[in-house]
């Protein structure tokens, strides 16, 4: 189970940690009330059980979040912990709708058996039967998430909401590591094919002179090394969704082979004298202008129009800022379940860097930094500047060690003001870090220190 602890005692959620997944549960945390209420409101990560501290800095707040909760439906059931000397409130808490609750300190044993009591009654399948363009973050086909808190996902979203139960091609327009192939998986899984196969074809990946074979199929002895009979990557997704990600890289008589499968509901592998009636629902994405490329002539008009029925556009990174941190969330938390962390934590500062990169290479690009990083992590902090953003940029100026006129910029040419030596450096760093443009791995290395130490000495500013 996804169990959602709710405690200002970091040592507590530490220890409730340490015990929950050792018991083979995911843990989420919130430290306070509201960080709860931003948790369930996200809908990014199901939550099937609450552990719920009734008291926060000598308040009950955790009974007002109780309250809260029983007008949803959707609320996961909560196990409510307390001292023994508020029983008291312990009983409201279960007139309120609380499931159990646990006197603190929580008993290993008594938890497990109190956990395991709720799980029996917990549905088997959690999978949401609609869309919620209203959520921050749409959950699906287990661990997938898509990230929606910005206005531009969310406008998406509820267009995705109006077509995702048709049956009509739809393409998926979008710059290269926007997310075409998770919103593809989203509409199947949300259609009414969701229990059939999803077939998922990177056009790029298949060499021209393969491609038939692969989307087609083909008999034993049709050509040469042709030794079996292999079923094409259309008919393997009959009765559910072909998605052909990248199809502008399809060959002319590729393209006419599809366009014929797809107004005649049928295929005929190679080598094959009858046709094979085929169903399914296409997806289709591209980083290209196709709309242009039929009027140059290097994609089939035809073929566009039938594809096009719906032409959904998924914003660049940089267009959608609300969704940076979200996303780095989620990535950093799977991340450090595959590098066997128990904790990764991002700074103000770190957040501030992601969300004020452009991200040319969008969500994928996040992912390969925060892979970099999670690597070189020392600690429990993943610390990320403009240096680890820009990996192979050292600055378009050799870094020149300053000389007497940067100490007069930083200090001032007339001032007769007593600084510390702190004060110095400080102001000494940040006047090397503006005459280098910014560039604070050019700047690190121009005064002899390390990244990690600059970033320090310009904090104290903060």
């Amino acid at each position: 189970m996804r169990i959602l602890i709710v405690d200002d005692e970091q040592p507590l959620r530490d220890s409730l940690r340490y015990l929950l997944e050792a018991y083979g549960h995911q843990v989420v945390e919130a430290l306070d009330i509201q960080d709860a209420r931003s948790v369930l409101r996200a809908r990014c990560r199901r939550i099937d059980v609450m552990l719920l501290d009734l008291f926060f800095q000598d308040a009950p707040d955790g009974l007002a979040l109780l309250e809260e909760l029983t007008a949803d439906a959707d609320a996961p059931p909560v196990i409510v912990t307390s001292g023994t000397s508020a029983v008291a409130h312990a009983v409201r808490a279960l007139k309120l709708g609380a499931r159990d609750y646990l006197t603190k300190p929580v008993d290993p044993d008594e938890l497990r058996m109190r956990l395991a009591y709720i799980e029996q009654s917990i549905p088997s399948t959690h999978a949401d039967t609609r869309i919620h363009s209203d959520a921050d973050c749409i959950r699906f086909d287990k661990e997938r998430v898509l990230v929606c808190r910005s206005p531009a996902m969310k406008a998406l979203l509820r267009r995705v909401e109006h077509i995702v139960e048709q049956n009509f091609p739809v393409l998926i327009q979008g710059e290269t590591g926007v997310g075409k192939g998770l919103l593809a998986r989203l509409m199947h899984a949300f259609s009414p094919r969701a229990q059939a196969p999803f077939v998922a074809v990177n056009c790029s990946a298949i060499p021209p002179e393969l491609a038939e074979a692969e989307l087609f199929g083909h008999y034993k002895g049709s050509f040469t090394g042709a030794s079996t009979t292999r079923i094409g990557l259309l008919q393997q997704a009959n009765g559910g969704t072909l998605f052909l990600d990248e199809i502008g890289e399809l060959t002319p008589a590729l393209q006419s082979k599809l366009l014929t499968a797809l107004e005649d509901g049928q295929i005929r592998p190679i080598g094959a004298h009858e046709p094979v009636d085929v169903d399914i629902r296409l997806l289709c994405a591209t980083n290209r202008d196709l709309a242009q490329e039929t009027r140059t002539g290097t994609f089939r008009a035809d073929l566009y129009y039938r594809i096009s029925t719906v032409a959904l556009t998924i914003p660049p990174l940089r267009e959608r800022v609300e969704d940076i941190r979200p996303i780095t969330e989620i990535i950093v938390n799977e991340l450090r379940h595959s590098f066997n962390r128990e904790y990764a934590t991002l700074d103000p500062a770190t957040l501030r860097a992601l969300e004020h990169h452009d991200w040319p290479g969008n969500v994928r690009e996040l992912r390969n930094v925060l892979v970099r990083s999670m690597v070189e992590m020392n600690g429990i902090d993943l610390h990320i500047d403009d240096a680890d953003l820009h990996p192979g940029d050292n600055g378009a100026q050799e870094p020149q060690h300053p000389t007497r006129d940067v100490i007069t910029d930083a200090i001032g040419p007339d001032s007769a003001e007593i600084l510390t030596l702190e004060e110095i450096e400080r102001r000494y760093a940040q006047t090397v870090l503006n005459r280098l443009g910014g560039n604070k791995l050019a700047t690190a290395k121009a005064l002899g220190i390390s990244r990690g130490t600059l970033r320090r000495k310009l904090e104290e500013t903060d």
